[in-house]
């Protein structure tokens, strides 16, 4: 069975087989990185959530009730 995740791509680099890179290699990936970063707009994974409540840090206040 082959899943394939939408907006992914696949991946075909086998770290351990593959030959070590290249100085020029390493160049040319890190400004294809650099060049989708530009581009690329992450999602905001937590549109969908509520404001997080205020918290009152000050416990001192939480003290009476072990008394």
């Amino acid at each position: 069975m082959k899943i394939q995740i939408e907006g992914s791509e696949l991946v075909d680099s086998l770290p351990y087989i593959d030959a070590p890179i290249t100085e020029g290699e390493q160049a040319i990936i890190n400004e294809m990185i650099r060049e989708e970063m530009t581009k690329f707009v992450p999602p905001d994974y937590l549109s969908q959530l509520p404001l997080p409540h205020s918290f009152n840090f000050n416990v001192r206040s939480h003290y009476k009730s072990f008394d």
